[in-house]
């Protein structure tokens, strides 16, 4: 991630650029061997959705909305914005490589690690040492026009859902479960995770052990980001491809971009070979059943056969006597956010009746746990795998109900305080699951039994 693009007052100034772009008279797709891939298909249409939907996405971030809490680390929830990040990024990356600098750590504001990112843009001054935003060339406007609309007809097209459920097999009673969520975000700190999620793996040992991903891949889930944020520094080396199976589902930030970078570029890595392309499964032994759903294809929701699927899975888990975990991104409730009702409603004859042993979702950036609630015994959101946000909340501050646990600990900056990162291990052992939620500076913040 590049700093500027994650400060809000830039995307807005980008995009009101990129709305001055779309209103001239260049239709952006003048052949090039310089434009993205794909551009020569754009039509006319395309460009005007395009710039239809940009101008909504405007009207939701305006400076009279923007918060200061995500000024300096905004990561959109609007797909469009979020895609206008990602275009950003990638212009730079592409186009101009050169205004892009690796900063020292020891060089910044209150002398701190890298708690956002190690990358910036160059910082360029007027003589009145105001920083220009320089006028953008014919070739660099189209090619930004295109790759733009290229991502909001992808939105707007989405890669197929794959109603299969991939089935995978624990062999024995025990297994290693590395998990974390939200972590796509490429950035130093992020990484200094997957390192720590490597060092809690063996591919020596003869427990079976698997790495999963809650979802999230920043900032739209295109090919070019679940390569270079994802695949890259996934803990799972490619060596062990087949000794610690690796598993992801897919979150909203993923369907941004339709959905195909999660789909075609990281479910197809070999890593993820077990999932069989979809973004469901089953994860089982004699003693649970952990089934990993997909909430964001249907956004904040469970896209068709999902209902029945689950319905099924839980009657015949109870029937051999088997507990059940639900994996997903989104979460069903939450003490700071709104839940998910369209989920608790498809799943209300579970919830009721028999109910979920456990449930681990990420979407928040936190790690809360929260008390048996609404059918669910275990919920447990771990969402702070990867993505900077403020903590805004003391260490002796009450927790909200339903929440039992939040971690709290941040890394002071300044006035600013800035939620640490972590994960968690899960060692099924039998009929129990011991659980570690681990920081990103390697400690145990907080560890119980599932059971």
């Amino acid at each position: 991630m590049i700093e500027d693009v994650l400060t809000k007052s830039y995307v807005l100034e980008f995009s009101s650029r990129l709305a001055d772009l779309f209103t001239s008279k260049d239709d952006g797709r003048r052949r090039s061997s310089e434009l993205p891939e794909g551009a020569e298909e754009l039509s006319e249409a395309d460009l005007t959705v395009a710039e239809q939907e940009l101008l909504k996405a405007r009207q939701q971030l305006t400076p009279a909305q923007k918060a200061d809490a995500d000024e300096i680390a905004f990561v959109s929830r609007d797909p469009v914005i979020g895609i206008l990040q990602s275009v950003i990024e990638e212009y730079f990356e592409i186009r101009h490589p050169e205004k892009i600098e690796i900063t020292d750590s020891r060089q910044r504001r209150g002398g701190s690690s890298h708690i956002l990112t190690d990358r910036r843009l160059k910082r360029e001054k007027d003589p009145r040492g105001r920083r220009l935003f320089r006028r953008f060339e014919q070739t660099d406007a189209r090619w930004i026009k295109c790759l733009f609309a290229l991502g909001i007809r992808k939105l707007r097209g989405k890669h197929s859902f794959n109603p299969s459920p991939a089935r995978i097999s624990i062999p024995g009673d025990r297994a290693k479960l590395s998990m974390v969520g939200d972590w796509g975000s490429g950035i130093p700190r992020a990484r200094k995770i997957a390192d720590l999620m490597r060092k809690e793996m063996d591919p020596t040992s003869p427990i079976p052990q698997y790495a999963i991903h809650l979802g999230d891949v920043y900032y739209a889930g295109t090919a070019r980001e679940c390569r270079n944020r994802f695949l890259g520094w996934w803990p799972v080396l490619p060596a062990w491809n087949s000794l610690i199976p690796s598993l992801a589902l897919n979150g909203n930030h993923d369907m941004y971009y339709g959905g195909y970078g999660y789909f075609d570029t990281i479910l197809t890595d070999s890593r993820f070979a077990k999932q069989n392309g979809s973004s469901i499964f089953v994860l089982s032994n004699s003693h649970w059943r952990i089934l990993g759903l997909d909430t964001a294809w249907e956004d904040e929701s469970l896209a068709e056969p999902q209902q029945s699927w689950i319905l099924k899975e839980v009657k015949e888990a109870r029937a051999l006597g088997q507990k059940v975990m639900l994996l997903s991104h989104h979460q069903l409730f939450s003490a700071y956010e709104a839940g998910c009702p369209k989920i608790g409603e498809k799943l209300r004859p579970v919830l009721n009746e028999a109910g979920i042993d456990s449930w681990f979702w990420g979407h928040e950036h936190r790690c809360a746990l929260y008390r048996s609630n609404d059918g669910v015994r275990f919920a447990r959101c771990i969402g702070h795998g990867g993505v900077p946000v403020w903590m805004t909340h003391e260490l002796d501050q009450p927790f909200k109900d339903p929440a039992i646990y939040e971690y709290r600990e941040a890394i002071e900056h300044g006035i600013e305080r800035f939620a640490k990162f972590g994960f968690a291990v899960l060692e099924l052992e039998g009929p129990q699951i011991r659980v570690r939620y681990i920081t990103e500076d390697g400690s145990e913040n907080y560890k119980e039994t599932i059971a």
